[in-house]
């Protein structure tokens, strides 16, 4: 409960239409989709993760989620949906897994801290 209490603490409700947690989380999701189709999927498992979450602490209501969802919809539609896949350097492509794993490893370890510093509050 100290945690949610902290994100209704940092995070007050006051603006919420649309929800820009899960607006940035469908543009970043859907920009990894661009680089590597794994990768993306499992970005966008964890986006819809974070539209969830923002419903379950009662940040927003879902309205707001649906509008950060069409949000990231137009964003990706009008900045990135132009620009050739072929542009991605194969570096890039080959990397990202393995920075996708790094990443998911990071968040854990956070997870965990979490976890410890609960047990031992």
């Amino acid at each position: 409960s100290w945690t949610l209490q902290l994100i209704y603490d940092i995070d007050p409700p006051r603006n919420c239409f649309p929800s820009l947690h899960v607006a940035w989380a469908f543009v970043a999701a859907l920009s990894c989709y661009r680089v590597h189709q794994g990768v993306g999927i499992a970005a966008l498992v964890w986006a819809s993760l974070i539209a969830v979450s923002t419903l379950f602490t009662e940040q927003h209501y879902v309205v707001d989620v649906i509008g950060g969802v069409v949000m990231a919809g137009v964003a990706y539609t009008l900045l990135l949906r132009g620009h050739d896949r072929s542009a991605i350097p194969e570096a890039d492509v080959r990397a990202a897994p393995r920075r996708a794993r790094r990443i998911a490893w990071t968040y854990a370890g956070v997870i965990v801290a979490f976890l410890v510093a609960y047990a031992a509050a």
